[in-house]
């Protein structure tokens, strides 16, 4: 590989290296914080609580499409989680950015940020939710005579290799 040569004019800072890999190391701290931790600690707490529960039961008695309930409980969630987050997400995004000198926004427009970021994710998790609820529900276990196996694999299946599928399924108990 070749070196290339430094732009002219550039000069190499160390005091400028040492405050970009320190702040490298407090974004990617805290990114690990608030895009991992926080979230599973989130979804467990629901989970354990029985929030999750309850409010899945409130939404199915609540509205009658199952999708229209499955549509509100990711917008509830993803909201819910933002607010968890919140802190988190101001301090990395405003407070750690001013520190370093790197951003001259103000809370207002760092806040519309966070909205506007907030709209997109909704958006883009009802949809992801939706389809693998949908492929979820939609699965379908091979059956005796290995015909709905197309409907998994999505790709066409002659007859003596499904023979050989449902053979296959049927001699092993595990399987069945």
């Amino acid at each position: 590989m070749q070196k290339s040569e430094p732009k002219e004019g550039y000069e190499y800072d160390a005091s400028k290296r040492a405050l970009a890999s320190r702040y490298e190391s407090v974004k990617l701290r805290l990114g690990f914080i608030d895009g991992t931790l926080v979230p599973i600690a989130f979804s467990l707490i629901l989970l354990f609580s029985g929030a999750s529960t309850q409010l899945s039961r409130l939404l199915s008695t609540t509205v009658s499409s199952y999708w229209v309930s499955l549509g509100l409980y990711l917008i509830i969630f993803i909201v819910l989680l933002t607010v968890v987050e919140a802190p988190f997400s101001f301090y990395s995004g405003f407070i750690v950015d001013h520190r370093f000198s790197l951003s001259t926004q103000n809370v207002k427009g760092w806040f519309l940020d966070e909205v506007k970021g907030l709209g997109v994710e909704v958006v883009f998790a009802v949809l992801a939710g939706a389809i693998l609820y949908y492929h979820h529900n939609n699965a379908v276990v091979v059956d005796r005579r290995g015909s709905n196996i197309r409907r998994i694999l999505n790709i066409p299946l002659n007859n003596s290799t499904l023979r050989n599928l449902t053979d296959l399924l049927q001699s092993n108990p595990h399987l069945r």
